[in-house]
């Protein structure tokens, strides 16, 4: 399985081959001759996995984000959440066995799933009440989790790559 980085850079490859291409097609329809080469090693990597605010998620298109499809994280494995909690990052996952918790350990949780889950609809409850969420924020909300999915598959990568360096 590629890594979750491996698989934001495939796409960012994709996206530059497909503007490449593009401006061939511009400038032939012109009557110029394009100079541009496409070369798959000048794209730079658009995320790498860390703690650093500089390599967070947020910070590129969420297209790229939207990309990562493949997963093999596994929340029940203790070394890799203890590998989480050192790095500030075990809280993304909220409580151990909780329905947020198991649906971001679920590979196969979809989209719908999500937005179909009665848990992910509502807010917490305050003074006795429930929020339901719009749908905009809960597409907002599917958003989160699906960034969250991505930055635990990194952390897994390399969590594995520490583990391979042993």
């Amino acid at each position: 399985m590629q890594t979750a980085e491996a698989q934001i850079w495939d796409r960012a490859r994709q996206i530059e081959q497909s503007r490449v291409e593009a401006q061939h097609v511009k400038m032939r329809e012109s009557g110029k001759t394009s100079k541009i080469n496409y070369n798959p090693e000048k794209v730079s990597k658009p995320w790498t996995w860390g703690n650093s605010a500089k390599h967070s998620l947020h910070n590129i298109d969420a297209g790229l984000v939207f990309s990562v499809s493949s997963f093999n994280f596994d929340l029940n494995d203790e070394s890799f959440v203890d590998f989480l909690n050192r790095n500030f990052h075990l809280h993304m996952c909220r409580t151990r066995g909780s329905t947020y918790w198991n649906a971001l350990n679920d590979h196969s949780f979809t989209k719908s799933d999500f937005l179909e889950n009665k848990d992910f609809q509502f807010a917490q409850e305050y003074e006795g009440k429930r929020y339901k969420y719009g749908e905009g924020e809960l597409l907002s909300l599917w958003k989160i989790f699906h960034f969250s999915k991505v930055f635990l598959q990194g952390a897994f990568d390399r969590f594995n790559d520490r583990n391979d360096e042993i």
